[in-house]
């Protein structure tokens, strides 16, 4: 396995080496993102429910059980949780039952289970939950508070997360920029303050009829009852049409000022190995600033990365299929996501594990993987092949007739990597190499004679870092924090081509830090954690930014100087607050006038602890 990444001594900086980097895409518009994620709504809405498979070890293979939560708090005739039961065998092998085993409640006028292993409150006070599969038992405590009380609604964290589930705010419908049928919503939820208002305020509140809330336009639309162009979206007595007609009765409550905030989203079991055509539920908690919790399983929106692995339902229910492989079930709520990672080893274990020689920390981890998926790993590729792929990958052209009859023939142990070292440094892959960085700076002429100086000045100062072996941090901060003209300083160029604002910040983030982010511009990432508040935080680290002199058009003006002005501020479009300079999940940044921002922005990026720097280079 060819090694693709050689750290330098010195902490946090990465030298090039042996890597490849994919080139970068282009964002989606933000009307196909609307349009996919309300789609994949609505599809999860009508897809019908999994069909329950038998439990896959009996009561005479299962040596314990472990169930989870281990403690059962309930709070509010409204709140439920789901139950996850957990089989081991002897040779602790896992097994889902949790639709298989049997639950009784010590005092059953407290609560109900129902065959899916959901438990709601009827009443409070304190009891057992026994759990039994054969001769198997398991005993866990059971506390109810407000059992019979209907606790007071929020908008945001009670009925907001019901219109986003059923795809009522999704760019294919209401959440479009002028929403649909006369009705706005915010686009997946992200400002309820709005949406509270449309719900209950506009066209003088005709939406609603507390009086008799089942008649409310809002209902009668969603359930069928008059015709509705988004189809059926609620069923009449589910807990969630329930919750609806309690909001309206109260006269729609916008909830306390000081309403809990979600702050993270989990979910159970974060990872598990599941034979084919096994099944596991998952559950979703919503995590608040006040410290509690709720399962909102119903109302999370679970989707499997690779549906060819496992599939999952609306419920949470993941099927295991015929292939062998991982995928990722990602859960969205709220603006917050999680992720349970779901492997399917192979069925057939190698009597004898193949020969799998290691020559650097990346065959390990390939190995660990192959094993738990208990997949040989495949032979070596021939001598004629290796160095095919090698020079192609590497110095990016073909070796010759001569260096393939030489490279065949010779019979010393190490050629493969001596082949590697002599390739990186040649001059191929230093050219090969600041072709590849120069398409993803956008380094181009566009046919215009006066900024040609400028590209071939910067293709130059990319090739010569590569071929220097310079620490990546150094590349990227000399592109990033670049001043002055091209003439002086070449990576300036990259400001020639990238010119606004939302350009620095989405170019950014996808070459970079490898995310596409350019989302978050205008509301909260549809399949992401990152807010307007992050995409303009990172904005902030260019405020600074001015352009002074040129020639040409404005938008292709060359030989602009490129500075850093004493002070420049960034504001949220939505609150019109200033937004201080502050890298993805971390702290507000104080600068200083006169300072760069920037040399804040890839000191984050460039820090041990960050998560997509490094990560972005190797992939």
């Amino acid at each position: 396995m060819m090694i693709i990444l050689k750290q330098f001594k010195t902490e946090n900086s990465f030298h090039f080496c042996k890597s490849s980097i994919g080139k970068a895409v282009l964002c989606l518009l933000l009307s196909l993102f609307g349009m996919l994620r309300a789609a994949t709504a609505s599809e999860a809405e009508q897809k019908p429910a999994a069909e329950i498979l038998p439990a896959k070890i009996s009561p005479q293979q299962t040596v314990r059980l472990k169930s989870w939560p281990e403690k059962i708090h309930l709070r509010g005739r409204d709140s439920r949780q789901q139950l996850l039961v957990t089989g081991f065998t002897a040779d602790e092998k896992t097994f889902d039952l949790t639709r298989a085993v049997k639950f009784k409640l010590k005092d059953p006028q407290l609560a109900s289970v129902d065959d899916l292993g959901v438990i709601t409150p009827e009443a409070s006070g304190k009891t057992e939950l026994e759990i039994s599969w054969g001769s198997l038992k398991q005993t866990l405590p059971v506390v109810i508070e407000q059992g019979e009380t209907f606790l007071p609604l929020s908008f945001e964290n009670d009925i907001a997360p019901i219109l986003t589930r059923q795809g009522c705010n999704g760019g294919g419908c209401h959440g479009k920029s002028d929403g649909r049928g006369g009705f706005q919503l915010s686009l997946f939820g992200f400002q309820p303050e709005q949406d509270y208002e449309w719900i209950t305020r506009d066209i003088r509140g005709r939406r609603i009829f507390p009086a008799a809330p089942e008649d409310s336009l809002l209902l009668r639309k969603a359930t069928m009852k008059i015709p509705h162009g988004g189809g059926k979206r609620l069923e009449e007595s589910t807990p969630e049409y329930n919750r609806m007609v309690r909001w309206i009765e109260a006269n729609t409550p916008r909830g306390p000022a000081d309403t809990p905030q979600i702050v993270k989203l989990t979910v159970e079991p974060a990872f598990e190995s599941l034979g084919h055509h096994d099944q596991q539920q998952l559950t979703g908690t919503a995590h608040y600033s006040d410290g509690s919790r709720r399962d909102v399983t119903p109302l999370v929106e679970f989707r499997s990365k690779d549906t060819s692995v496992a599939t999952v339902d609306a419920r949470g229910l993941v099927t295991s299929l015929e292939r062998t492989g991982e995928t990722s079930v990602l859960a969205l709520y709220q603006g917050e996501d999680s992720v349970s990672k779901i492997l399917v080893p192979s069925n057939e274990t190698p009597e004898a594990w193949p020969a799998f020689p290691i020559t650097n920390f990346i065959d390990e981890h390939i190995q660990r993987k192959l094993k738990v998926l208990a997949v040989p790993p495949s032979p070596l590729a021939d001598d004629a092949t290796f160095i095919r792929r090698a020079t192609l990958q590497i110095a990016g052209k073909l070796p010759t007739p001569d260096e393939v009859d030489s490279y065949t023939h010779s019979t010393d142990p190490r050629k493969r990597q001596q082949l590697i070292d002599r390739l990186v440094h040649s001059g191929d892959y230093a050219d090969h190499f600041a072709q590849k960085w120069s398409d993803l700076l956008r380094n181009k002429r566009r046919g215009q004679r006066n900024r040609q100086p400028g590209t071939i000045a910067f293709h130059r100062w990319l090739r010569n870092k590569i071929a220097a072996n310079a620490p990546y941090d150094e590349l990227v901060r000399g592109v990033l924090t670049a001043t002055g003209d091209v003439s002086v300083n070449p990576p300036a160029q990259w400001y020639a081509e990238v010119r606004y604002l939302d350009r620095y910040v989405d170019d950014m983030a996808q070459v970079f830090l490898g995310l596409r982010i350019g989302c978050a511009r205008c509301h909260h990432h549809p399949f992401e954690k990152y807010s307007q508040q992050d995409y303009y935080g990172l904005a902030a680290f260019f405020s600074r930014v001015n352009r002074t002199g040129g020639t040409g058009v404005a938008e292709r003006r060359a030989n602009e100087m490129i500075s850093v002005k004493q002070t420049g501020q960034v504001k949220h479009p939505v609150t019109g607050e200033v937004v201080p300079p502050h890298g993805l999940g971390g702290p507000d940044l104080e600068i200083a006038p006169f300072e760069d921002p920037r040399h804040y922005l890839v000191d984050w990026m460039a820090e041990k602890q960050n998560p997509y720097f490094a990560r972005a280079f190797v992939n």
